[in-house]
């Protein structure tokens, strides 16, 4: 891994102020959280970013890598000689035999791969040991100019089809082999195939969808995944010959823009926004169709909402819910949506908008107006507690210093509450399973990208969340440890790292003071 190099203390300051303003906002000061900045400061050093070649919406932590011929600074018909992965999360990519660089009419760059025997190298990093079957992933690239006939995109294979994953156009169509399945072919892709298009590959355990242009074509069932794997190097532009990871085959010969590779199944909506980053990120001002919404029924602190989906010229990404004008909350792309917190025997408001990946909104739906129940909570005659051997106990919701009880709790108080201790028992695993082998430790890449598009720790609620949601004890103290356990982790591998630098720095000292 790289690390940055801070050239001033306003640098490490920053990084440090972006953990310690979350423990600000979500009001947590204990331990835990006081150990957790202070060991962040040091690992901090480590920490690296995506560049601004990857489009904004394709910045997720599932990105591992990233090809871009945007980066090359030649002129045009120069020799490609240093590639670097734009996701910052492989290194020593290699080119091999000779690409060229093709700056277009538009000033838009390509990699040319006219010839033979060439190839991008990605060699065989761990987070790209996709396995068919049993991992779920994405490969899409964007091509340039020239209608390919025949040649491999990206490949993880050798001869034979004998691939563990990749994809390619084979006679005028979309060609893939995930483990070496029988099914191979997306036939819906015939004659589709073209310059300028950008191509999509979702790859989950059981099936296998092609996207084009950002609009889904045809998915494949479990015929299209395989259990083949490969010791080969991952190549772009070609795919090794034998398994001693050699040679070349099936070499593209026309022009790739770029290419990206995620360790995760993306969605419609995802493919979509990065296609239009891609291609035409601000050209996109059409508004989504507006919704109809509807009430699926309410109790005394409840209200159920659903409506139909909206249609976009590119697609719906999310919607927003209005209580009495106010924004109640923003989703992703669902159809219903429970509102919790009203109070009883009160009327509200409530209308939907739809949003798309450039941030157009639809214009409000119509208004849904909804009543509450009257509360559930106790009678109106005598008596609504029960005693047995000196225990009190009620079977409803108990509201104290307030009306309404969340739905999902028991108790609701709104003031403060003294106890001499306060028990905690979870039902799930305490957090000893990050010092598994198997557990997937995330690297300080993936936790810095997180910090910069979401502003708190993965896994760890925001500042929103607590101000909505509030803070379990239980829940936050196990996530917490996690965090402490993750970091422990992250010190242990620093002191190897320091272990080896002191022997190299003694065995130099050595060897200078044996000089004559």
């Amino acid at each position: 891994m790289t690390s940055t190099k801070f050239q001033s203390l306003s640098e490490w300051l920053s990084i440090l102020n972006i953990i310690k303003k979350h423990f600000e906002l979500t009001g947590i000061n204990n331990t835990f959280s006081r150990v957790l900045l202070v060991t962040m400061f040091f690992v901090c050093a480590t920490v690296i970013s995506q560049t601004n070649l990857v489009p904004s919406s394709a910045r997720i932590p599932e990105l591992k890598a990233w090809i871009d011929a945007e980066e090359q600074t030649g002129a045009d018909g120069s020799l490609i000689t240093t590639i670097t992965d734009q996701a910052q999360v492989i290194t020593g990519i290699t080119v091999e035999g000779s690409i060229m660089l093709n700056v277009r009419s538009d000033g838009k760059k390509e990699f040319s791969f006219a010839g033979s025997n060439n190839a991008i190298n990605l060699g065989q990093p761990t987070v790209l040991d996709f396995t068919p079957g049993t991992d779920e992933f994405t490969i899409m690239g964007l091509l340039g100019t020239g209608v390919p006939s025949q040649g491999v995109f990206v490949c993880k294979g050798i001869s034979g089809g004998s691939w563990q994953y990749g994809i390619d156009v084979t006679q005028n169509k979309f060609w893939t082999s995930i483990g070496n399945p029988s099914d191979k072919y997306f036939i819906q892709s015939d004659g589709l195939v073209n310059e300028n298009i950008h191509f999509t590959l979702v790859v989950k355990q059981n099936e296998s969808s092609l996207y084009l242009d950002g609009q889904h074509i045809e998915t494949r069932g479990s015929g299209s995944i395989g259990t083949t794997t490969q010791d080969v190097d991952v190549l772009i532009g070609s795919r090794r010959a034998n398994a001693d990871n050699t040679g070349f085959g099936y070499e593209y010969s026309d022009h790739l823009r770029n290419v990206g590779l995620f360790s995760k199944a993306l969605s419609t909506s995802e493919i979509q926004a990065i296609y239009t980053d891609l291609t035409n990120p601000s050209s996109d001002t059409q508004a989504p169709t507006t919704p109809a919404l509807t009430s699926a029924g309410q109790t005394d602190t409840t209200a159920d909402l659903s409506w139909n989906g909206a249609t976009d010229n590119v697609g719906v990404t999310g919607y927003k819910i209005f209580k009495d004008g106010n924004l109640e909350a923003t989703l992703g792309n669902v159809n219903a949506y429970q509102v919790t917190g009203l109070t009883a025997s009160t009327a509200y408001s409530f209308t939907v908008t739809a949003l798309d990946a450039a941030g157009n909104e639809s214009s409000a739906s119509n208004a849904v107006s909804i009543t509450t129940d009257a509360s559930s909570g106790g009678g109106s005659g005598g008596s609504v507690w029960s005693e047995s051997n000196s225990v009190a106990s009620y079977s409803g919701d108990v509201a104290i210093g307030t009306s309404a009880v969340p739905a999902g709790y028991k108790m609701a108080i709104d003031g403060k509450l003294i106890t001499e201790e306060v028990k905690v028992q979870l039902s799930g695993n305490w957090p000893d399973y990050v010092f598994k082998e198997d557990y997937d430790l995330p690297t300080l890449e993936e936790i810095q990208k997180h910090i910069e598009e979401k502003g708190h720790l993965p896994n760890i609620p925001s500042a929103k969340e607590i101000e909505v949601n509030g803070i379990e004890l239980g829940a936050m103290n196990k996530l917490l440890l996690e965090k402490i356990e993750e970091l422990t982790l992250y010190i242990l591998q620093q002191s190897e790292m320091n272990k080896s630098l002191v022997e190299e720095i003694a065995i130099i000292k050595k060897t200078i003071n044996e000089k004559p």
